[in-house]
């Protein structure tokens, strides 16, 4: 190939997301159009072809593994930041937990008053009306 034609295809080379969009259909059909206008000659379009569809598979890899790298990057900083809202949570649950103990004996024991005659009444029991003098 001479290299008027590889600078011509130098930026399209070089364009390696658009290559790895380009099917192998897509690509014989532009050397073909190549060829036909005395670009490319006949004995050199098959190895552009293949040259062509090599480069759009080297990009669409290339392409491929730096979204799971960047995608591994932000999972991976995700995963801290979890962490650290878990500790969080954890810190402030430990703060505000009542003990399992039960309360003191003062708080459960229902306060009680002495009637008449000394003798203390449940709160919750019904009161009996007075009696009349």
């Amino acid at each position: 190939m001479g290299s008027d034609l590889t600078k011509r295809l130098k930026p399209l080379l070089d364009a390696g997301i658009e290559l790895a969009q380009l099917s192998p259909v897509r690509v014989e059909a532009i050397v073909r159009e190549l060829v036909k206008q005395g670009e490319v000659r006949r004995h050199e379009a098959s190895g552009l072809v293949q040259l062509l569809v090599e480069r759009g598979r080297d990009a669409g890899e290339k392409a491929a593994e730096t979204v799971r790298l960047e995608v591994a990057r932000q999972l991976d900083r995700l995963v801290h930041q979890v962490a650290l809202v878990e500790a969080q949570v954890s810190e402030i649950s430990k703060r505000l937990r009542v003990p399992d103990e039960p309360h003191s004996a003062a708080a459960t024991t229902v306060a009680r008053t002495p009637a008449a005659g000394g003798v203390s009444r449940d709160p919750e029991a019904p009161v009996a009306p007075a009696k009349k003098a």
